[in-house]
């Protein structure tokens, strides 16, 4: 407020709105709800009025001003219609759906809920139409219609179950990796304690190989100077020498065998290192990963043209900080093989990668394809990576609403396309490759394949040739 950038304290009075919200102390809420949608009104943004009208509308319910709850909500999805944002427009449908339940209006619940059902089936987005199911059972009962009300409560127990056999098998993948975390760790350890004491025998062993060639250059010595003992010196030496090359021989082959063991040791430390680095990696992505991606939305919102200079510098230097560290980021987890990718193979990883991908971003990926089967290691690992790149590209680059990608197989050819209706690749950027479509072309030769890119105003396409046989 002090700098005078009203959108920036909007989406805060908004946010401190959410927090009293979650805290069911609605009063508050919609104190500072009501705070931001006076400063949005000052400013004309639809963005920060949907955001505000849409918590604000559910404060006003739940505390109990139902109309009023009902009108706000109305309003966002009026300008979530406008600027066409699916997932926001089926959010604000099952919650009118709710809220029209709760005041007896049935056949509006139904009219709302059925819309909100087509749109958050698409989306796959299974918490939010859990809840509109169980809406739907409870309003088509009261009306009477014990089929639909039926079928809605089936879709309702499914649903819930699909999402607690979800967040089962999170828990337990994660109690797996820390368990193997943990046992990678001690085996590490051991295998240390191991070469310490295979150091200390060997240490040994050459110390004593020294005391007797000690020994044996005494004996000579002697032999030499004492003439009057030369027969016996020399039979004590040919002893010696017999002794002495019976040792040599039993610490060459005792030297090979340490040799032999350290190396199995240092290959073993090595797939543990590997492992903790993978490990490692995971976790980097998973969670600074989501930071930096949260970091570039909130940086999103920021109009440039409304700093000063000083501060359009700050904010180019934090945006080109974050787009670097999420590079690294992602080369860092490009590296490496992904779990579901050796357990499942590359088609089921993909399909698991972008359901999650469409509950987060704002581009919407449908895939397609017509195989199912396992391909090399090699094969798979470079093609996923090249998936990965290029979705990276279309979020970060593309300003596209979709995206296709597809994997067909025919005869001994494998097709990738990925396709976005974005705003094209610069000319520039095709012929002069960038660090992404380099890191691509090397994953491409890695495979013997080759790509094409069609880029225009209206969208993208990349599609990649790969032989199988």
């Amino acid at each position: 407020i002090e700098l005078g950038d009203k959108q920036k304290a909007a989406y805060t009075l908004g946010s401190i709105g959410t927090v009293y919200y979650s805290d069911s102390n609605n009063t508050e809420a919609i104190k500072y709800f009501e705070k931001g949608l006076g400063l949005a009104e000052e400013l004309n943004d639809e963005n920060v009025s949907k955001f505000l009208f849409s918590n604000a509308g559910l404060a006003y319910f739940w505390g109990s001003q139902r109309d009023k709850g009902t009108e706000y909500i109305l309003k966002s999805l009026a300008i979530n219609r406008k600027l066409d944002s699916r997932y926001n427009i089926g959010i604000d449908l099952a919650n009118l759906s709710h809220f029209e339940e709760m005041r007896g209006n049935l056949n509006k619940a139904i009219e709302y809920g059925e819309e909100a059902v087509s749109i958050l089936t698409d989306l796959q987005l299974k918490n939010p139409l859990s809840k509109l199911y169980e809406t739907l059972n409870k309003v088509y009962f009261k009306k009477g219609n014990l089929t639909k009300a039926y079928t809605y409560q089936k879709k309702f127990y499914v649903t819930r179950t699909e999402i607690e056999a979800e967040n089962s098998k999170k828990e337990t993948e994660i109690q797996e990796l820390e368990y193997d975390a943990e046992k990678n760790q001690l085996e590490i350890e051991n295998l240390n304690k191991d070469i310490e004491n295979r150091r200390l025998q060997q240490a040994l062993l050459f110390g004593g190989l020294l005391v007797f060639i000690g020994i044996g250059a005494v004996l000579w010595w002697t032999n030499n100077s004492l003439s009057k003992k030369n027969q016996l010196i020399a039979e004590q030496n040919t002893k010696i020498e017999e002794f002495n090359r019976g040792l040599e021989k039993k610490v060459t082959e005792r030297t090979a065998e340490l040799q032999e063991a350290y190396d199995e040791i240092k290959e073993a430390m090595t797939k543990g290192q590997k492992l903790e680095r993978k490990r490692i990696a995971s976790d980097l992505h998973d969670n600074l990963g989501s930071v930096i991606s949260a970091i570039n939305f909130s940086l999103s919102g920021i109009d440039k043209n409304s700093l000063n200079r000083s501060q359009q510098s700050i904010y180019e230097k934090i945006v080109s900080m974050t787009d670097s560290a999420y590079n690294d980021l992602r080369n860092l987890s490009h590296n490496l093989l992904p779990d579901s990718l050796e357990k499942e193979g590359l088609i089921a990883t993909l399909e698991n990668y972008f359901d999650s991908l469409n509950a987060a971003q704002p581009v919407w990926f449908d895939f397609t394809t017509n195989t199912s089967q396992r391909f090399d290691k090699k094969t798979e690992l470079n093609l996923y990576a090249i998936v990965m790149e290029c979705c990276n590209n279309i979020l970060k680059h593309a300003n596209a609403t979709d995206a296709d990608v597809s994997i067909f197989q025919k005869n001994s050819y494998l097709t990738l396309a990925v396709t976005d209706n974005g705003t094209g690749m610069p000319g520039d950027h095709q012929t002069k490759k960038g660090k992404g479509l380099r890191s691509i072309q090397e994953r491409l030769d890695a495979i013997n394949a080759t790509q094409r890119i069609e880029s225009s105003e209206k969208g993208t396409t990349i599609s990649f040739s790969i032989p199988t046989g």
